[in-house]
């Protein structure tokens, strides 16, 4: 019996997966840039598909429903970078030196997406990103709890108490 081999599909679907995702990419960095040159409410699809160099309006309706859409994972982004470098710092620190390493990275973190910050602070931004907002408030007070109550322990934060500090009372 001849066993003639298979042509495998997976490199293929991987190839087609990289350059979704590579486009999916494209579209969230030209948003950002036309929502903070012209704001959310005077961006148009179009002119993210121009900037993001895409072939067709049809290929964004591939990864997201509508303007609002790509907001909100525009949001949940930046959102999630400043979660994941905050894990980071709290990986490498532990007890009392903690809580500035902590701050620094949540501040410079901040500085860093700015122009995201403001996007979600200003109008119809906030609206949408609302679910977002208060995902990454919760996220946020349950990274941060352990290392203010670790802190306060140790007498650094004895007037304070860490559930109120996170907003969790």
């Amino acid at each position: 019996m001849n066993k003639t081999p298979r042509l495998q599909k997976a490199p293929e679907q991987s190839r087609v997966a990289r350059r979704r995702a590579r486009v999916r990419a494209d579209l969230l960095a030209a948003a950002r840039q036309v929502f903070v040159r012209r704001g959310y409410q005077d961006a148009t699809i179009t002119e993210i598909t121009q900037l993001a160099d895409v072939a067709a309006i049809g290929t964004f309706y591939l990864h997201f429903r509508d303007k609002a859409e790509l907001f909100a994972a525009l949001a949940e982004e930046g959102l999630l970078a400043i979660r994941d470098q905050l894990l980071a710092v709290l990986a490498t620190q532990s007890g009392e030196q903690t809580i500035v390493p902590v701050i620094r990275t949540l501040l410079h973190s901040a500085y860093q997406q700015r122009d995201l910050f403001l996007l979600i602070c200003a109008g119809e931004g906030q609206s949408i990103a609302q679910t977002y907002i208060f995902s990454a408030e919760e996220g946020l007070a349950e990274l941060l709890l352990p290392a203010l109550q670790a802190a306060k322990d140790q007498g650094h934060l004895a007037t304070y108490d860490p559930a109120l500090l996170v907003g969790r009372v």
